[in-house]
């Protein structure tokens, strides 16, 4: 993503549920770090799976250039789900089975419909997510040598959690029960 191969990020969808801080974030810290820029939240449902102070709430993020990306809470009651897909120019790049696989589609033509192009011929490969707290250590470790700075920075987490505060707020204007 970052060498720019997938071309520009037009539009996608995220689901989760436990909450926006819980979980929701980390979904936001996906789209921060393949360098897309989130520059309006609109809230427009919420659930209360999981905490009070912590609800599910699904936003319609507008992103850099137009593209738009929906972040959809579930019910984490009834399952447990984080996954999401990106939509790029050249790729699809998809985050499945609550992130312990990622599939990669390139843009191809359509074999059936002449002049269409279509993400085709996924590539699913296992994740490291099982081991992520052994990577952030790993991250950290080189940062603090010097070696390289740090995949995600603090700057990069307090982007996050202000757009987490900012969707909470945007909701409570129009849904005053919800506020603290």
């Amino acid at each position: 993503v970052a060498s720019g191969a997938y071309g520009r990020f037009i539009g996608g969808s995220g689901c989760y549920g436990k909450g926006l801080m819980h979980n929701g974030s980390h979904l936001l810290d996906f789209l921060s770090f393949l360098g897309i820029r989130v520059e309006h939240a609109h809230p427009f449902a919420t659930i209360l799976d999981f905490s009070e102070n912590d609800p599910t709430h699904s936003v319609a993020l507008s992103c850099a250039q137009g593209a738009k990306f929906v972040l959809q809470g579930i019910d984490a009651r009834a399952a447990t789900v984080f996954e999401a897909t990106w939509y790029f120019e050249n790729a699809r790049i998809r985050l499945i089975d609550s992130g312990f696989s990622l599939g990669v589609a390139p843009r191809r033509e359509s074999p059936v419909f002449k002049g269409y192009r279509t993400y085709r011929d996924e590539v699913i490969s296992e994740t490291a997510f099982g081991n992520a707290l052994f990577h952030v250590v790993g991250d950290l470790a080189q940062a603090l040598r010097g070696v390289r700075g740090p995949a995600c920075t603090l700057e990069d987490a307090a982007a996050v959690e202000r757009l987490c505060e900012n969707v909470r707020a945007e909701y409570e204007k129009t849904h005053p029960a919800l506020r603290s």
